[in-house]
């Protein structure tokens, strides 16, 4: 067998899409329901926003953290389905990402998506990132490294015109160079419903907080008195290019449209 060539070999079930079916999750979750000795390693599923109008409205990108709360509602009942069934069991959510119209097709009719989307959609992984984190997923993947006009060309990472990475590949970057899985999140508040903030005590010993701004407006966000550091960020003015950084010189610092920052 596999296991006997490689025994540390890990398998992952269910690979789903769409709606989750609470049943059926707690169906494969149940071991009764497998042979004696099988494993259930890996449960996945993905998450997909999606736009039904048009692929360059701006103001129907807002959904997409409409859509992502309403899936994380779902991930927290088949967390807690999953702690009762088979607390072992950890999951990947192993494709993240928008899908907008007229990329299903495939017919190659697809117009480029407009600059905003990609800082929209970035935004939006890095959203799905954090709060999973909070429910305890153990594994988020982004979807998908290379796409093109025919091939889904709004869930890409990279320019496929220039064969630059565009910001959904350096707010990922951003996300992996400054937390680690076993940092502590801490208890975060913010005034302003459509900035998320999320602070951490990282792996080293240090504070970081992770911002996103939700909103098509820019925000101003204000950090506790005498914040000092530097904020990393990615936002329209960044485009194809790595994350910028400025230093805090004052307690407010600044957001642009579905910019995503951390300040360290």
């Amino acid at each position: 067998t596999l296991r006997e060539v490689q025994p540390d070999l890990k398998f992952v079930g269910l690979a789903l899409s769409g709606a989750l079916t609470l049943d059926y999750v707690s169906y494969f979750l149940n071991a009764s329901n497998h042979k004696p000795g099988i494993p259930l390693d890996f449960i996945s599923y993905h998450f997909y926003a999606h736009t039904s109008i048009s692929r360059d409205n701006i103001t129907e990108y807002l959904s997409f953290f409409d859509q992502a709360d309403s899936k994380l509602e779902e991930i927290s009942q088949i967390q807690e389905i999953r702690k009762k069934l088979a607390p072992d069991t950890k999951t990947t959510m192993d494709e993240v990402g928008v899908i907008l119209l007229g990329d299903s097709s495939g017919s190659g009719n697809q117009t480029d998506p407009v600059p905003l989307y990609w800082n929209a959609a970035a935004a939006l992984y890095v959203y799905m990132y954090a709060n999973v984190q909070r429910l305890g997923i153990e594994v988020i993947g982004e979807s998908q490294l290379v796409a093109y006009i025919t091939q889904y060309p709004s869930v890409s990472m990279m320019n496929y015109t220039t064969g630059e990475p565009n910001a959904r590949y350096w707010s990922l970057k951003l996300v992996h160079d400054f937390f680690q899985p076993n940092d502590k999140a801490m208890s975060t508040t913010s005034d302003d419903q459509d900035v998320f903030a999320q602070a951490y005590t990282t792996v080293k010993g240090e504070n970081a907080v992770l911002l996103i701004n939700k909103a098509i407006e820019a925000k101003n966000v204000k950090l506790p008195e005498g914040t000092k550091g530097t904020i990393y960020y990615v936002d329209l003015s960044t485009g194809d290019k790595p994350y910028a950084n400025s230093p805090i010189v004052s307690s407010t610092v600044n957001l642009a449209t579905w910019a995503v920052a951390v300040v360290v």
